[in-house]
């Protein structure tokens, strides 16, 4: 059933949306006065859109697929860009977030007499205010690409079940290890192994069903 829902219906809405933002910022950087009107917010909330479409199908379309199909080498592919990816996915969606409230600001602002000058610092400087927005929620994101973890289990024969992704944690308490949310690993070479806190999590997207190689506790 996924591979219809979000392996066809959901892709084909993220082809759409591909789509129609991509024409819509190509309007954007063609006209010049839509960019001094308002709307140079969502000109920008456009290309937020674009990424997060693409990351909608790498990331959650590709699972499937690969899951549906068997696709060994798109399984490595997909470890490859998983990290960036879910930052980048994150980090846009938190621009979209912001660049919406700046619009809402901005309409509030034309709406009130009495902040006539700050509505027209905000008018002046929309370029700025989008670029430090953007600049914020990469900042802001980047813990993501270091909090995802893909952890190799070296003596696993079967290459679905040879990588585990998870979240590292920086403190976490020992009581967590008998619960089954989280065990103390080794990683790193073995002629230097460090002991880590380890959680393994449900990402937001489809993974492939993996054998018994794991040597983590899961959720049950």
């Amino acid at each position: 059933m996924k591979i219809y829902l979000i392996g066809v219906f959901a892709a084909v809405i993220a082809v759409c949306s591909l789509f129609f933002n991509a024409f819509f910022t190509c309007v954007f950087l063609t006209n010049r006065e839509f960019r001094r009107s308002p709307l140079f917010y969502f000109g920008v909330l456009a290309v937020a859109d674009i990424v997060m479409a693409i990351n909608y199908l790498a990331l959650m379309a590709v699972p499937v697929y690969m899951d549906q199909f068997g696709w060994l080498w798109l399984y490595h592919l997909f470890l490859r860009y998983l990290r960036p990816m879910l930052t980048l996915s994150n980090a846009a969606m938190f621009a979209s977030v912001l660049l919406i409230l700046m619009a809402t600001v901005e309409r509030l602002l034309r709406t009130s007499a009495s902040c006539k000058t700050l509505r027209k610092l905000v008018e002046r400087n929309r370029p700025s205010l989008c670029l430090a927005i953007v600049a914020l929620s990469l900042a802001y994101k980047q813990c993501v690409y270091f909090e995802i973890q893909i952890v190799e289990h070296e003596h696993c024969e079967d290459e679905w079940a040879r990588y585990e992704v998870g979240v590292w944690v920086l403190d976490f308490c020992k009581s967590c290890e008998s619960t089954g949310w989280a065990k103390k690993v080794a990683v790193g070479p073995k002629s230097a192994r460090v002991f880590k806190y380890f959680i393994f999590v449900s990402p937001p997207f489809p993974l492939p069903l993996t054998g018994g190689c794991t040597t983590f506790f899961q959720k049950p």
